[in-house]
Formats: C-alpha cells, structure tokens, sequence
C-alpha cells in the first residue's frame, strides 16, 4: 500500500511548491476572473482609465484611445492631468480627496482635452480601487463623450425658445386683432339677419337660401374666431378670471334653456338634475358657462337618439377637499379607447363627418379643459363606444 507521502506527491504534481490544492484552484479562479475583467474592460465602449491615488495613469483601454487620442504607452506612467484644461485642474483634487475616503462620483459633466488639442463634452464616473484587505489602492475612472447629446441639447433649447416667441407673438397677434376680426362678421351677420326679416324687401326663393348660407357660415367664422383669441388669451396668460358668488342651480338652468331648441330639434331629451339645497361657489361665471356650453353642445351634437343629461353633487377628493361635480352624460357615439388620448388636444376632430357638418373646430374641448384649469379645475370623462359619454366638470366648492 502506497503511504501518505507518496499520495500527497501525486495529488500535487505540477502545483507550486508549499501551495496545496485548493490554493491552487483559487489562483488559477482569480486569474480567470481578472483575464475576463480585462477583457471586458477593452471591449468597452466607455473609456475606462486606471489611477494611482495621486493621478498618474495605471491602465488605458481602446475607448480611451479613440476618445484622447492617445495610445496607451503614451498614456500610462503620466499624470491624468494631460486630459484636463487647466481650468479644470481642480475638478481633478475633488474627485481624488473624495475617493481617498471611499466615496464612488457619479456622472460628473465636464469639458476634456484631445491630444490635437481640440475640447470634448465627457461624462466622468469614479470609483475607489481597493485591495484585498480593504485598503483603497486606486481609483477606476469610466468616461463617456457627451458632445452630440450637449449639442443636441443646446439645439433643443434654442428650437423651444423660437417656438415659444413664435407662439406668444402668434398669441399677442391673435389678441391683438379681435375687434378687426369681428366687427366685419358681426356686420355680415347682421346685416343678412335684416334682409332675412324682410325689413328692405321681399326676397326670391334663391335669395333667401343664400343669405341664410352667408348667415350660418359667417356665424361659424366667428365662432372659430372667438375659440381662436379665447385660446390665444389662455396661452399668453392674458385670460382675466373674475371670482364671484356664482348659484350653480341658475347657471345649469340657463345652459339648458339655451340649447333645448337644439336637443328638442334632434328628438333628443335634455335633463337636468340638482341637488335639493342651495348650492353656490367662488369662480367665474362667464367661464363656467362656456364650458358647461360645450360639454352640453357636443353631448347634443354626437348623440342622434336617447337624452342629454347634467347632474350636478358635492365631491370629497381627499387634499384637494370639497368640490362641485357637473356631469354631463350622453347616450351617443361614445369613443373608442384609441381616440381617447386625443379627445383633449387642439384642432382634434374624432367624428370629422358630424364636425365638419356641424362647423365644429376642434377647439372646444381643449379650451374647456385649459379654463377649467384657469378656474382651479379639471375635466375628466369615461366613454364606451356606441354607449354614450360623461364628461365631468370638477371645480372646488371655494
């Protein structure tokens, strides 16, 4: 039987003297861990920099290379300072007294020097190095160039910043032209409305009909006008808002008695539903109104048969505390889920058939939901099509 030493002997054969097995095994794990680090760390797009704790430049991968320009053997043994423009020389002792006390430094942006000299946008990561016991050794430096996105940026802003001239003179135009735009249409519209009374004279047949055409398209000519410099007031932040008491029972009894002719014209019923006490807020009434209007005229306008109701309650919605829900439901073409996310965008015709038959703009629901925002609310709604729609109305109670 062979003894203890001879099996020992064979069981080493190959391994460093005085190393048993299992030393070995490690050795050679930890020196394919490091050859897989390795490369993993050139194969990297990110230039990823090696440093002693005083700057000089222990590894250098190919990133580096084409981000520098610099090769490796010119790179290593140097301080990382032939990268930096001297106005930024402190950045360097920042980030070097940070890592001496164990702290990583994430996505610094900054400004670096190519070895021809010409400067980069760079996004800088350090992290300390340490040694198997623990004791910070170095430092690992990752460098990304950020040049396109900075001058795409840069780019951006300036594109937002002509958008936003562009806008607020378009805006100041708009306002600014409200009486030149409509006192020849109210004129237009008058003047037809007297020769559709026969005040002047008898018409033919043919002459009515075209006066009532020059009639209804004028007045959808304001009514686009009007959307048009009410936007305009709203995006410049030139819409005036006067709070006062406002009866919610008369303001819903008005709206509704303002557009029965239109429901009763389509067979449609219009209701209206209010809480049996006294319900009064602090907001505008002239918004209020118009807002109600719309919700009501396009609930008349995509409902071909059923009713139109408005229902009106008191709400808790936690912080933001007590507010008035005005409700108005359909039984009309509903939307479908597709459209939804448009529904509140400018110029968005989901029916184009009915709106451009009915003169619509687009705007209606855009503009409510910007005043109702003006008036300390908002306008939520849920829909299923061919089922109908409710568009809700909240607004706080002070």
């Amino acid at each position: 039987m062979r003894d203890k030493t001879a099996i020992l002997r064979t069981r080493n054969r190959g391994a460093t003297p005085g190393a048993f097995p299992d030393d070995v095994a490690e050795r050679a794990q930890s020196q394919e861990d490091r050859a897989r680090l390795a490369a993993i760390v050139e194969s990297s797009d990110d230039a990823i920099i090696g440093q002693t704790l005083e700057g000089v430049v222990t590894t250098w991968n190919r990133a580096a290379e084409r981000l520098y320009g610099y090769t490796a053997a010119e790179a290593i043994g140097n301080p990382i300072t032939l990268t930096v423009p001297p106005e930024r020389r402190d950045e360097i002792r920042d980030y070097l007294s940070r890592v001496r006390h164990g702290e990583r430094v994430d996505h610094i942006e900054t400004v670096r020097v190519r070895k021809d000299g010409s400067r980069i946008d760079v996004s800088i990561t350090v992290s300390p190095i340490r040694d198997d016991a623990g004791t910070i050794i170095g430092l690992s430096k990752s460098a990304r160039d950020i040049t396109e996105r900075r001058r795409f940026e840069a780019e951006l802003r300036r594109k937002n910043i002509e958008l936003e001239i562009a806008s607020r003179a378009n805006d100041h135009f708009l306002a600014s032209m409200s009486h030149e735009l409509r006192t020849p249409l109210n004129s237009i519209i008058g003047f037809t409305g007297t020769l559709l009374m026969k005040f002047p004279g008898d018409l033919t047949e043919a002459q009515d009909r075209q006066l009532q055409l020059i009639q209804v398209n004028a007045r959808h000519l304001l009514s686009l006008i009007n959307d048009l410099l009410n936007l305009a007031k709203v995006r410049s932040g030139h819409a005036e808002v006067q709070r006062e008491p406002v009866e919610i029972r008369e303001v819903v009894e008005e709206v509704a008695a303002t557009l029965w002719p239109s429901a009763e014209a389509k067979g449609l019923r219009l209701a209206a539903s209010l809480p049996p006490d006294r319900l009064q807020i602090n907001t505008d009434r002239r918004s209020l109104i118009q807002i109600l209007m719309n919700l009501t005229t396009n609930a008349i306008k995509f409902t071909k048969s059923g009713h139109v109701r408005i229902d009106v309650e008191r709400v808790e919605h936690g912080s933001r505390g007590p507010e008035v829900a005005l409700h108005v439901a359909d039984t009309g073409l509903g939307i479908a889920p597709a459209d939804q996310k448009r529904l509140f965008g400018a110029f968005e015709q989901l029916h184009p058939g009915i709106e451009q038959e009915d003169g619509g703009s687009g705007l209606g629901l855009h503009l409510s939901q910007r005043m109702a925002g003006l008036l300390g609310g908002r306008i939520e709604f849920a829909s299923e099509l061919d089922k109908g729609s409710t568009f809700t109305l909240f607004l706080p109670e002070r």
